[in-house]
């Protein structure tokens, strides 16, 4: 009779037991990243995590184009990604009624590489528009100290970079038709670093990133181009990319990175967008050698006797 008492008293207590609402600090959400960006954004989710144990971000990487259309798609409600929405994407969303927020959290750059027995100490905009479209034999480029085709690697067509060069940064008429097309920006470094009459595009970002140490000795075998600039008065400088060049926006192939979010209500995508984009999501950003949006600071309090 007693076991049978309790059983009446259980069954209404979880009857009425209910997942809990999601917040911007309570859940699960899925953000999907541009590749070069998976390191970054994990110690994000990580950091957001420690500090909101019932926050799980879920970090997941793609190309910049497929992350954008799960966004629009409604598969998933948090994106990272290298480049602004184009006008067609921009299109679907408004027609889809999404409420798309888009969030700039850093400055990144897209930097040249060669490989270190190619001698040429910079170059202009106008050679490498020209080199994109069709590698140059490296003997009309004499401070190379190279002969032969040159040959060029990058990502593909989905990806912020390639996207990046042939609308943002150069007008191209046809596509572009590089020697080898990479899944990664991993595979264009490994590309140019066995290959020295190669050249290849990649995000600062990458670079920067010492997370994966199978890459460093493949660093070790390819050099940055510093690009020339231009100033007011005509003169033309040399200009390497760095968080200073970045950050003033001096550095020609600089570019903006964005955290993008579409949720019929605020919930955990807002939270962890708004967490990259605060303090201490800048610092981690910071800490990673790329320009955060919002420079972090430090108050230092002074007390006077």
């Amino acid at each position: 009779m007693r076991g049978w008492m309790w059983a009446l008293f259980l069954v209404p207590l979880c009857a009425c037991s209910r997942p809990e609402e999601e917040t911007a600090v309570r859940g699960n959400v899925t953000a999907l990243v541009a590749e070069s960006y998976l390191p970054l954004i994990q110690r994000e989710a990580q950091e957001f995590h420690q500090l909101y144990p019932d926050a799980i971000v879920e970090v997941r990487s793609t190309t910049t184009r497929e992350a954008i259309v799960q966004l629009l798609n409604g598969v998933v409600r948090c994106i990272v990604v290298d480049r602004p929405l184009n006008k067609e994407e921009v299109s679907v969303a408004q027609h889809a009624k999404l409420n798309v927020v888009d969030t700039k959290i850093a400055d990144d750059a897209l930097v040249v590489l060669v490989n270190r027995e190619n001698k040429l100490p910079s170059v202009s905009l106008n050679i490498l528009e020209s080199y994109l479209q069709e590698p140059a034999d490296w003997r009309s480029i004499s401070q190379s100290k190279l002969s032969g085709r040159g040959e060029l690697a990058l990502t593909g067509k989905n990806s912020g970079a390639y996207e990046l060069l042939t609308q943002h940064f150069f007008t191209f008429k046809s596509d572009l038709n590089p020697t080898i097309v990479s899944e990664s920006q991993a595979g264009v470094l490994e590309f140019v670093a066995t290959h020295r009459r190669a050249l290849g595009i990649v995000s600062y970002s990458f670079l920067r990133d010492t997370t994966r140490s199978e890459l460093e000795q493949l660093k070790q075998a390819v050099r940055i181009l510093p690009l020339h600039v231009t100033d007011s008065t005509g003169v033309v400088t040399e200009v390497k990319p760095d968080q200073w060049s970045i950050y003033h926006h001096l550095y020609p192939l600089s570019h903006p990175l964005f955290v993008y979010t579409a949720s019929k209500k605020s919930g955990l995508a807002e939270g962890f967008s708004s967490f990259v984009a605060g303090q201490t999501g800048q610092k981690i950003i910071q800490y990673a050698s790329l320009v955060p949006h919002k420079i972090p600071y430090r108050v230092i309090q002074i007390t006077q006797e």
